[in-house]
């Protein structure tokens, strides 16, 4: 039993470590963008508050799916893989997240861009 909720909370720290990392990596660039283009701190705030809370809210989301109800005999290469299956539907529900969050800030751009060269 001890194993199982050691490779759970595993499975917690490097999800919200991956989405730690995808938001420091997205963080610097997207408030230059936003800043430039939307021209309002606020909404920039906003926008980049609304990013780390969904990559947060995902992670968090998709590991707390996994059950770890292994058997006490099981082997360790079992837990690794279990981790790995939580860590697989972490990565591709931040990388959805992701992908939505970007067209949005897309659309955004496009609107605005085009209403300031007016």
């Amino acid at each position: 039993m001890n194993r199982n909720i050691l490779s759970f909370a595993v499975l917690l720290v490097l999800s919200v470590g991956c989405a730690g990392i995808t938001y420091t990596l997205l963080k610097n660039s997207l408030k230059k963008v936003l800043d430039e283009i939307v021209k309002l701190s606020s909404a920039t705030s906003f926008f980049m508050r609304v990013l780390l809370i969904t990559l947060f809210f995902s992670a968090l989301s998709s590991a707390l799916s996994v059950s770890f109800i292994l058997k006490n005999d099981a082997a360790n290469m079992e837990y690794v893989w279990k981790i790995g299956d939580g860590l697989s539907n972490v990565l591709s529900s931040q990388s959805l997240y992701a992908l939505a969050f970007l067209t949005l800030i897309t659309i955004i751009i496009a609107v605005l861009k085009r209403k300031n060269n007016e």
